[in-house]
């Protein structure tokens, strides 16, 4: 068995309790009082002889990068699995938790403002995040002692009904996200969409199906602005597809870049509910499987390969500094927007994202991004940091030498929205300045740039 590739594959409820806060909403109170799906965190795990990779995805919004670290601290001090061969991915799954305050930079900077009974605001659930890491770790310790012998073998479909470009340059040349419907100011969408249906299927000898590892790109936000937990289409999409494996079989979703891609088309309003959206990319994905060639003869080679690059962080405009310092000094308290006290204003957010970002910019140049690959036979799976945009991930399958490469955004911490230099020229939401949108704008080809060589280091 030493030269055969091992796979395991097990999946863990990470649902929290009612009264959590749902994150992936900016200054609104979301505590959770109802669950529409279970949420689980799924693992990945895959050996040939001494290399050991482990692939763990999860139904939720984001996690910080120093919770990202310690769950792979803490694979590697009881599993061995060093922190290089841990992949942490969220599914950016926007009804649900995120792990960590991912709102802010420095809390104790924004308890300035902030007080205890709206943490809330932060963007995380204390209580939530060491739930969340043991559970993770026990998905690990599933999938270790289901390891056995198998195949692989890939496919892909093509799906241009689930995901739009949500960014339209209007005729002035500014972007907007999200415009509206019939707006005789659109000029045009600003950019495509990728419409691969991913799936590589991994097989043991007696020919059942031990895991489906699947990639498609759009943001799961159709439940936004419900209280209610769900596991967006990525999880969706493994519940369909676990009645068309075999029993026991583990489906594991790896959402790609899609900082500026949605569920609804910005000029006819059509949408696809989570669930339906979830069976259409299943039926997608029978059709890949159907297609799908024999499985290889030749050997499968397994690595893995991280680098890590210094990206500039972008230097915010004095007048934002300046204007932020104003609005705060002139409203210490937040600016609610309703008498219940749910919902904050966005500027007043903004302003102490950006103070926080202001200081954080005079004690640091750049941001430590971690590009990390693993190369299952003919398969590449990245995994990516942040919210890149879509013509990041396109430009990187052009470049790539595997003819299957899954991305995995929002992995291993968060970092915000990654626009291309063009967008952050046009404007808009993902192009903000603030902790969630901070790289310079040469980001997204730097990463571009390194991911297509680090793919190409591991298929020379």
């Amino acid at each position: 068995m030493k030269d055969r590739l091992l796979a395991g594959a097990a999946a863990v409820d990470i649902t929290p309790e009612n009264g959590t806060q749902v994150a992936g909403n900016i200054g609104v109170k979301r505590p959770s009082d109802t669950v529409l799906d279970p949420l689980h965190c799924r693992a990945l795990i895959l050996q040939k002889g001494d290399t050991r990779l482990c692939y763990l995805s999860s139904d939720n919004l984001a996690i910080r990068c120093d919770y990202a670290a310690e769950v792979r601290r803490r694979a590697e001090e009881r599993f061995g699995l060093s922190a290089g061969s841990v992949m942490v991915n969220c599914t950016q799954n926007h009804s649900a938790p995120s792990v960590g305050h991912c709102f802010c930079l420095d809390e104790t900077f924004w308890r300035e403002w902030v007080s205890d009974d709206l943490e809330w605001v932060l963007g995380g659930e204390p209580a939530y995040n060491e739930l969340f890491i043991e559970k993770a770790l026990s998905a690990i310790e599933l999938a270790l002692g289901r390891l056995q012998a198998v195949s692989v073998t890939a496919g892909r479909a093509i799906e241009g009904r689930a995901a739009f470009n949500r960014r339209a340059i209007l005729r002035d040349g500014t972007a907007v996200m999200h415009p509206a419907i019939g707006d005789p100011n659109i000029l045009q969408i600003e950019g495509p969409i990728d419409p691969e249906v991913g799936v590589a299927l991994l097989r043991n000898d007696e020919g059942q199906d031990v895991c489906a590892l699947l990639h498609f790109s759009c943001h799961p936000q159709q439940s936004v602005p419900q209280t209610a937990i769900a596991s967006g289409w990525p999880g969706a999409w493994c519940e369909a597809m676990a009645e068309h494996l075999s029993v026991g079989a583990v489906p594991v979703a790896a959402n790609g870049c899609c900082g500026n891609l949605h569920p609804r088309n910005p000029l006819d309003d059509k949408r696809l509910e989570y669930h339906e959206m979830g069976r259409m990319l299943a039926a997608d994905a029978q059709k890949a499987i159907g297609m799908m060639p024999p499985p290889a003869d030749r050997e499968i080679a397994l690595k893995a390969k991280s680098k890590t690059i210094q990206i500039p962080l972008r230097r915010l405009d004095p007048k934002l500094v300046n204007d932020a310092r104003e609005l705060l000094a002139s409203h210490p308290e937040p600016m609610w927007l309703d008498d219940e006290k749910t919902r904050i204003s966005w500027d007043w957010i903004y302003a102490i994202s950006r103070l926080d970002l202001d200081r954080y910019c005079e004690a640091h140049s750049h941001f430590e991004y971690e590009i990390q690959a693993f190369r299952i036979g003919e398969i590449a799976l990245l995994a990516l940091t942040g919210e890149p945009f879509v013509e990041g991930q396109l430009r990187i399958k052009l470049g790539s030498p595997s003819p299957y490469t899954f991305v995995a955004h929002m992995s291993n911490g968060y970092v915000g929205y990654i626009p291309t230099s063009e967008a952050i020229q046009r404007g808009g939401y993902e192009t903000d300045t603030s902790h969630w949108s901070k790289l310079a704008a040469q980001a997204l080809d730097m990463i571009v740039e390194e991911s297509v060589a680090v793919l190409g280091e591991l298929y020379s």
